[in-house]
C-alpha cells in the first residue's frame, strides 16, 4: 500500500545521534541496477541482458530547518551517514549514504527550503523498530 507522504520520515546519524533530516515536504528513495550484455549462442541477433550491481539514492526537500542544518550544511557535503527511510508507525529501510549535494534558499520575507542529495554507499537493509 502506498503511503501518505508525511508519514515517510527521512533521518539520518549525524554524531551518534538519530535525528530528522528537517520539515521535509519531499522525500524520494531510488533504486537502479547495471544491466550487462551477454551473448546467446541460440539467438546471436538480439541482445540479451543480465543484471549488474544495484546503487541507490535519496532526495530530500525540506521547509524549515531543524536543529543544527542551516547553512553550514554545506559543510557536511561528502561526510558519510546513516540514513533511516521509515514509517511513522515503525519499519522501513535503512543504509549508508554519502551527502553528495546540499542547497539551501533563504528569501526575505519567505520561508527556508532546500534540499539535499545523498548517494548511497553499499546495500539497504529492512528497519524493524525494537520495541
Amino acid at each position: 500500500m502506498a503511503e501518505i507522504g508525511n508519514n515517510i520520515i527521512v533521518t539520518w546519524n549525524d554524531g551518534g545521534t538519530d535525528q530528522v533530516i528537517a520539515g521535509t515536504r519531499t522525500n524520494e528513495i531510488n533504486g537502479d541496477t547495471d544491466l550487462v550484455e551477454v551473448c546467446s549462442a541460440s539467438d546471436e541477433q538480439w541482445k540479451h541482458f543480465i543484471t549488474g550491481r544495484k546503487s541507490w539514492t535519496v532526495n530530500v526537500g525540506f521547509l524549515l530547518l531543524a536543529d543544527g542544518i542551516d547553512a553550514k550544511g554545506v559543510l557536511k557535503v561528502g561526510n558519510t551517514y546513516t540514513l533511516y527511510f521509515k514509517k511513522r508507525n515503525g519499519g522501513g529501510v535503512y543504509g549508508n549514504a554519502i551527502l553528495k549535494s546540499f542547497k539551501a534558499s533563504a528569501p526575505i520575507n519567505g520561508l527556508s527550503n532546500g534540499s539535499f542529495v545523498f548517494q548511497g554507499t553499499g546495500a539497504l537493509s529492512d528497519y524493524t523498530p525494537s520495541t
